[in-house]
């Protein structure tokens, strides 16, 4: 949807490692996985957007700097719609 109207994005996948030097057996550490994110960028380079899922199955958290807390939204068209309004806006 969004590089349609050409809009830069993409994605980041996080993972956390904790190592141990205890002599505990290979593999070391602990191994989290982060949900993804997907990070869009404004025309000038900075980020426009940031969207990570919800809590609740099938929603989105959407952060737009400058732009408060992060909005939850349900629908993907709802999730466009609102990057398109920020980078429109000028806060891209």
């Amino acid at each position: 949807m969004l590089k349609t109207h050409g809009v830069r994005s993409y994605t980041v996948h996080t993972v956390g490692l904790k190592l141990s030097s205890e002599g505990r057996p290979i593999p070391l550490g602990q191994l989290t996985l982060h949900s993804p994110e997907l990070v869009v960028r404004g025309a000038a380079g900075s980020v426009a957007a940031t969207v990570t899922m919800g809590a609740r199955s099938g929603s989105y958290l959407v952060l737009v700097p400058g732009g408060g807390e992060p909005q939850t939204l349900r629908e993907p068209q709802q999730v466009a719609n609102l990057i398109l309004a920020a980078r429109l806006g000028g806060r891209s």
